[in-house]
């Protein structure tokens, strides 16, 4: 009997840690999906995410796996750095390459949300002057500004450091920066009472904690101890800078504006990896 009852534990145990995996691959799933243009499509259907087999599940659901996606988005990245290195292209030449992978990887989602936020906060008045012009899927000269000014400041620290730190910051720059989409989503209320960011859903205080657990490892895991808690802080002063503007100019947060803390968080962690190498 006593041999029996422990069988029966260990499937019991066994059966949970499946079912456990199986969420979390689902989640990383739709996370790729939504912050990619990956092809995760056989994958996906197989899980079924995005499918008829299950309803589609809000995106707060996997956003505590957002640093995951992000790591991978900067280690392909970074793989493309390392090989403009190996091709003996200049370093601004090399981190040009990889910061244009990662844009095309994500498809300039996080770009077109800074761009957005830029017109919308410099060219609006008022509060629904801001947000209609968030909407506007044509860039102004704020939005420009913004973007080349985002990339340009990347590519600049980048091609300021040596490949393999480069290689380190770029995935724990990725992943630090999407680990502070979730606290926006929990901590601001949204702008709007519809949209992307609005239908995301609220994330719980366990998932901002596991993003931000996740990505804090990955980053000392990465860089030396001084250089992972400079890119944390900077990381998470980007996104908080952008997070305050964005309560005073339209009282929230929208997509566009998780899309700017992004950018402004991946920025400073790298400068921030920078200026301590």
């Amino acid at each position: 009997m006593a041999d029996t009852g422990r069988h029966s534990s260990v499937a019991r145990y066994t059966r949970t840690v499946a079912c456990q995996a199986e969420a979390l691959a689902r989640d990383v799933l739709q996370a790729i999906r939504f912050l990619t243009i990956l092809g995760v499509g056989p994958a996906a259907r197989f899980m079924g995410v995005g499918t008829g087999d299950r309803p589609q599940p809000p995106l707060a659901d996997c956003i505590h796996v957002f640093p995951v996606v992000g790591a991978l988005v900067g280690a392909l990245a970074g793989g493309v750095w390392l090989l403009a290195g190996v091709a003996g292209l200049p370093p601004l030449l090399a981190a040009g390459l990889a910061v244009a992978a990662a844009a095309v990887l994500t498809g300039g989602l996080h770009e077109d949300g800074l761009g957005d936020v830029a017109d919308g906060f410099g060219g609006g008045r008022t509060r629904d002057d801001k947000l209609r012009i968030m909407r506007d899927s044509r860039i102004g000269s704020f939005g420009a500004l913004a973007v080349v000014f985002s990339i340009g400041l990347r590519v600049a620290a980048l091609a300021a450091l040596p490949v393999t730190l480069g290689l380190a910051a770029l995935v724990a720059a990725g992943a630090l920066s999407r680990a502070t989409l979730p606290a926006i989503l929990w901590r601001l209320p949204s702008a709007r009472t519809a949209g992307l960011a609005a239908d995301a859903g609220r994330p719980s205080t366990w998932q901002v904690g596991m993003a931000a657990g996740v990505s804090v490892a990955l980053a000392l895991l990465l860089l030396a101890p001084p250089a992972a808690a400079a890119a944390t802080a900077g990381a998470a002063l980007g996104a908080a800078a952008v997070a305050v503007i964005a309560c005073r100019q339209i009282g929230g947060h929208t997509g566009d504006v998780c899309g700017a803390a992004q950018q402004a968080a991946e920025t400073a962690a790298l400068i921030a990896v920078v200026a301590l190498s």
